[in-house]
């Protein structure tokens, strides 16, 4: 009876914690310690602070609501084939191989190894052939041009994604920070997984988390059907991480300051004001334009922007370009900037002409391919700096309706 009496009193307490956790989910779920599930690699089991739906009811342009509960919709009929990893073969090899590191789901009828009579395949399959991811376009210049897109699963962590483990599959939908309770949840998104007892739980995880698992992370997503079908198009012009010793800094570094964008693409949450950029030189060298402890970027961000700075002109120093760029007229540095989205894969921000023999190809990652500032993706050869007017003047502005920019020429 004793026993008994202990027994029953540890159940009580049991479950009154329990519900006490319940109900305050930042116990379990964000605070000290975090918690992990055994066959996820590192993954912080941050829980989804709302209902899914209302990251759902957020959109004005119908063409935008359509494409994303679109893709949420085919996620969920996906979720029981492949949450269990018998597909990650095929998606990985897909990823690795393609530009934007995505799997085209059109192709999925065409696999041999997952053809299958199951009501749930022939269902994914038919929802995939019938989806509409078509746009108008938000560039006023072309306002009667409709933006098309694929069914894709985009990796973002496909380098070093593990086939034989677990994957999460993410419906691409990001978490709305200025709901209550989600303020801490900029740029996260709806992730789903199969527990150690086959149940299905859902998190959120931001691109940190993503991009250090070796779960693959498996985002639905709207892809660039051109980026879909090549592999790194810069790969025979960028020079790498081993070749840098041969590029010299010159004796001018240049930097932007004054920024400001007119507009974002945004729903939710800050706008991630990004830059993309290339040079080559007169010896028909392709080169990324900055470096920071001795690792070479095509791309950075300039600035987090909130929804209320919008239109605002803000200042923040961002070191752009520390090669030699001299002599002007025989080295390029082509740029665009645009609006990031992390969990989207890389659309088509535009590709120049030859100089010096070399042809640059701008990507990025964003949600549609009308998502730049700086140049229109057409227009990108316009986007050359113009290194020997702001090392006279010590600055230049590069503008137009959407954006403003200002580059400056700095000494050591």
């Amino acid at each position: 009876m004793k026993n008994l009496k202990i027994y029953l009193i540890f159940c009580i307490v049991f479950v009154s914690v329990a519900c006490n956790n319940e109900n305050d989910s930042t116990n379990f779920y964000t605070e000290n310690p975090v918690h992990y599930d055994e066959i996820l690699d590192g993954i912080p089991l941050v829980k989804n602070p709302c209902d899914i739906e209302l990251y759902l009811n957020i959109f004005e342009d119908k063409d935008d609501e359509k494409i994303v509960r679109g893709l949420y919709e085919i996620s969920v009929q996906a979720f029981e084939i492949f949450s269990k990893g018998d597909i990650n073969p095929i998606v990985l090899k897909s990823a690795e191989q393609n530009a934007n590191k995505t799997f085209d789901l059109r192709t999925l009828k065409d696999q041999s190894t997952m053809k299958s009579s199951s009501v749930e395949f022939v269902k994914l399959v038919e929802m995939v052939a019938n989806i509409d991811l078509t746009r108008n376009s938000k560039n006023t210049l072309k306002s009667t041009e409709t933006e098309s897109y694929v069914p894709a699963i985009f990796v973002p962590n496909a380098d070093i994604a593990d086939y034989n483990k677990r994957p999460l599959i993410c419906p691409g939908v990001a978490v709305n920070s200025e709901l209550d309770g989600a303020e801490e949840y900029e740029e996260y998104i709806v992730a789903w997984y199969l527990d150690e007892n086959g149940e299905k739980q859902e998190i959120i995880i931001n691109e940190e988390t993503a991009m250090s698992t070796t779960n693959p992370v498996m985002i639905f997503d709207n892809a660039s059907a051109i980026l879909c079908e090549t592999y790194d198009l810069n790969i025979n012009c960028i020079k790498q991480n081993t070749n840098k010793s041969t590029q010299s800094l010159g004796k001018n570094f240049w930097a932007t300051k004054e920024y400001q964008i007119n507009e974002r693409h945004e729903f939710i949450g800050n706008s991630e004001f990004w830059i993309t950029a290339f040079h080559t030189n007169e010896n028909g060298d392709g080169w990324y334009t900055w470096t920071d402890y001795n690792v070479w970027y095509g791309e950075a961000q300039i600035a987090s922007v909130a929804y209320n700075d919008i239109g605002t002109q803000l200042e923040a120093w961002f070191n752009f370009c520390n090669v030699d760029v001299e002599p002007y007229n025989d080295n390029y540095v082509f740029y665009n900037t645009y609006e990031r989205d992390w969990y989207c894969s890389e659309k088509p921000l535009g590709t120049t002409s030859e100089h010096n023999g070399v042809r640059m190809y701008f990507t990025g990652n964003m949600q549609y391919t009308s998502d730049w500032y700086a140049y229109d993706p057409d227009d990108i050869d316009d986007s050359r700096l113009d290194f020997a007017y702001i090392y006279a003047n010590w600055a230049k502005w590069y503008q137009n309706d959407r954006t403003k920019l200002r580059f400056w020429r700095c000494e050591f």
